[in-house]
């Protein structure tokens, strides 16, 4: 089981020998020393959930993007819907070997290109409660490195995996300029 479906999931194990893809670190420009300015009013390593204006909701998408996310947001374009993507870093290559996958690029741009918000899910999808302060930091800062050479940037929201992220990861994401985005309803969906 040494192939790209098995050797990017949380569990990869590598005392075994197989190289695990979420302990890689991808190539491209490394984001640990970017300033990170605090600008405007919503509130940075804090998990909120709910919108502020009345009447509306948000509709989020974790893990992808997948293999339905080009018709997921051909039906988002005809309904003329904006959405926020939460994606992994990892799934922005195609192998352990950092690959930069040849379709994901230009579907990350769709979606910024159509008006949807990208967003953070960490690299490797754990849980976020059970690293360290220095694990949970090289999390957000390899998923940084793919975007910024997709996008030229990288996102200042977050969601944790699993929805988990106590005071100290609060405080960890926080101090990298993020804003932590939680879940207010079950999902009803499987990955976009």
């Amino acid at each position: 089981m040494s192939d790209s479906n098995h050797l990017g999931v949380p569990m990869c194990l590598e005392e075994f020998g197989l190289a695990c893809d979420g302990s890689k670190w991808p190539p491209g420009f490394n984001t640990s020393a970017t300033p990170r300015p605090r600008l405007g009013d919503v509130p940075y390593g804090k998990k909120f959930r709910s919108c502020t204006v009345e009447n509306k909701l948000a509709l989020t998408y974790d893990d992808g993007p997948s293999q339905w996310t080009p018709d997921l947001l051909d039906i988002l374009k005809e309904h003329d819907a904006k959405a926020t993507f939460f994606v992994s870093g990892i799934k922005l290559y195609d192998d352990l070997v950092n690959h930069r996958s040849e379709k994901t690029p230009a579907i990350i741009r769709r979606m910024y290109n159509e008006g949807h918000q990208i967003a953070g899910h960490t690299w490797s999808h754990p849980d976020m409660d059970q690293l360290d302060s220095q694990q949970r930091r090289h999390e957000l800062i390899k998923g940084e490195i793919g975007f910024v050479d997709i996008l030229g940037f990288f996102p200042t929201y977050m969601r944790p995996p699993y929805n988990i992220c106590g005071a100290e990861c609060q405080t960890d994401v926080g101090e990298l300029g993020y804003h932590v985005v939680s879940v207010e309803a079950p999902a009803i969906s499987q990955m976009a």
